[in-house]
């Protein structure tokens, strides 16, 4: 990190955390509670379907059948557009998944498969889930109506990995983040984003602390740079601004004002041995 005296001090771009797989996971296929019921040609049994079938869904249905419904344990296929929609291994109650089961579901992109190993209930999941995208990106925690909510863990197949709180299928509350380029990220989320007070460590091993509003060090914070520099005071959009203290590598210190992360006004200046001198700095240079 250069001189904050003269120069911009860096901050790191922050980043919405990755986590498209995890905002919402409605199930596609047999798995929801809006639809037409499909009848498995060879057992008669039927199954519940969220959507109207285009003709060409096939049904096949191991277990045993209720009512004409598919109920107990069994393994269900869904078929459509002449391949694999689908496959449930698990329980079924009155013609929906509804229990402890292992889903495979064909990857939206339509490549591969996504596997759920959870809870289900009345066709959503709901508790405890562990799931790997065809991607490769992996999840394991709870939620609810198949939206992740409360607690989980997820590893991204590109390194990024996220520990804590989730809401409506987002980070949302304290968590812990880890980018695949090394930058840490510990504190608090919202939709998202970090905001609220939270520990950055950035790729270079520079440190940023405080208030953070929508992913930006907002207000009172502090920073540590990987080189043994400091500022603590006032920031603006991640850069200092307004009041604040700056320690230099070399011990010097600058106590002064600051405006779109450079010195600007007048410093109060005492130098690593103890000397005291002011100094006047406009834009990041000394005029006086």
């Amino acid at each position: 990190m250069q001189s904050l005296m003269n120069s911009g001090l860096g901050t790191t771009t922050m980043k919405k955390l990755l986590m498209g797989v995890t905002t919402c996971l409605c199930l596609i296929s047999p798995f929801a509670n809006a639809g037409e019921w499909i009848e498995d040609p060879v057992s008669a049994c039927k199954v519940w379907s969220d959507e109207a079938s285009n003709g060409s869904d096939v049904v096949s249905w191991s277990g045993e059948c209720e009512d004409g419904k598919a109920s107990g344990h069994g393994m269900l296929a869904w078929f459509a557009d002449g391949g694999l929609l689908a496959r449930y291994v698990g329980t079924l109650k009155a013609g929906k998944v509804d229990g402890v089961g292992l889903l495979t579901v064909r990857a939206e992109a339509g490549e591969g498969y996504d596997q759920y190993d959870a809870e289900f209930a009345d066709g959503e999941i709901e508790g405890e889930v562990g799931f790997k995208t065809a991607t490769g990106d992996q999840f394991q925690g709870s939620m609810k109506q198949s939206v992740i909510e409360g607690y989980g863990s997820y590893v991204g197949a590109n390194g990024d990995r996220y520990d804590g709180e989730f809401v409506n299928g987002l980070p949302e509350g304290p968590g812990f983040s880890e980018a695949a380029d090394g930058e840490l990220y510990k504190g608090m989320f919202k939709a998202g984003v970090r905001h609220g007070e939270g520990t950055l460590v950035d790729a270079n091993g520079d440190e940023f602390e405080g208030e953070f509003v929508e992913g930006i060090l907002q207000g009172w914070g502090s920073w540590h740079g990987a080189d043994g520099s400091r500022f603590e005071g006032q920031f603006k959009d991640g850069k200092p601004n307004g009041r604040g203290i700056y320690k230099a590598p070399n011990g010097d210190i600058y106590n002064g004002g600051f405006a779109s992360g450079v010195a600007d006004g007048e410093m109060s200046v005492t130098t690593a041995d103890g000397k005291h001198r002011t100094e006047m700095w406009r834009d990041g240079e000394m005029v006086k």
